[in-house]
């Protein structure tokens, strides 16, 4: 069929010549996969641009790679939208362009594809502009709509402080709920602090402690550095201080690039609280700390 004209089938026996190579050493695989291309054919359009970047049985080639990927986008095929967006996104092979990105991000989520609508909403969110954070929300809705537990617990996270979405802190608790019985680490921190502001639920410190442990545990940075905060609330006893310093150590360690904790701890050591005090190591946390706010910014403004 393939040897027929039937574009269906050339993919096929391209398909079974990479992946059984010693049962079908007489054919080639990229001569199928070019005709298919050539035809206008999107997955083979696709697979020949795979191809020729990883350079599996054909000379790599990354700039006809994109050309044969771009093709393929523009015929539709959503995971080919998915991957040109994730290259715009990390310059990979060409310039950044965060907003044609967002484009294809956008163009595969509204085929309905799950994973495309969490990352559209992701990279609304990250560039933050203007009506922004209601892109996301939209976006993250659709894809929690179709069982997407992280995108339910990032829709959760804009519902909690009305970013781009009207606020209800109700709603907000019940889906951080939700995701975080699925095991959603970040959902179970939130949970947790929603019972200790009794935010959208009645307030509930030891429940609330209870949930941010959990998520420490859990490899949380964040629940980690709240739990010290609240340790530090109670009082600055010399137990005290030292319970609290562990727990932003903790979240250093969970997070190396946390700076919020890194600060934290660097004003510790400065001052001696629950830690053996040190100018130096107070110094070189806080320089750190400087740095990734400063690469943070570089990043944000790409």
């Amino acid at each position: 069929a393939a040897e027929n004209g039937d574009v269906d089938s050339m993919i096929y026996l391209a398909k079974l010549c990479m992946e059984f190579p010693a049962l079908f050493n007489t054919s080639d695989p990229i001569s199928w996969l070019k005709l298919a291309a050539d035809r206008d054919h999107a997955q083979g359009q696709f697979l020949l641009a795979q191809a020729l970047e990883s350079g599996r049985g054909v000379v790599r080639d990354q700039k006809l790679a994109h050309h044969w990927l771009l093709k393929s986008a523009e015929h539709g095929l959503v995971v080919a939208q998915v991957a040109l967006a994730d290259k715009l996104m990390k310059g990979a092979g060409q310039s950044k362009d965060y907003s044609r990105a967002i484009q294809w991000l956008a163009a595969a989520a509204e085929q309905g594809d799950v994973r495309a609508q969490l990352m559209v909403g992701q990279a609304y969110c990250r560039r933050g502009e203007t009506n922004d954070h209601a892109e996301a929300a939209t976006w993250f809705s659709k894809a929690a709509s179709q069982g997407n537990l992280n995108a339910t617990f990032l829709f959760a996270t804009l519902l909690l402080d009305g970013r781009g979405v009207e606020q209800n802190e109700g709603r907000a608790y019940r889906l951080f709920q939700l995701a975080s019985k699925a095991g959603i680490t970040e959902a179970t921190r939130c949970e947790g602090e929603c019972l200790l502001e009794g935010r959208g639920t009645p307030r509930d410190r030891e429940a609330g402690i209870l949930l941010l442990k959990q998520a420490a545990q859990r490899g949380s940075s964040e629940a980690a550095l709240t739990l010290g905060g609240l340790q530090a609330d109670e009082d600055m006893e010399e137990d005290s201080a030292k319970l609290t310093a562990n727990w932003i150590k903790l979240a250093c360690k969970l997070d190396p690039n946390n700076v919020r904790a890194l600060r934290k701890l660097s004003e510790a050591y400065r001052f001696g609280q629950g830690v053996e005090q040190s100018d130096n190591l107070a110094e070189s946390l806080l320089e750190k700390a400087k740095g990734l706010e400063k690469f943070n910014s570089i990043v944000d403004e790409i």
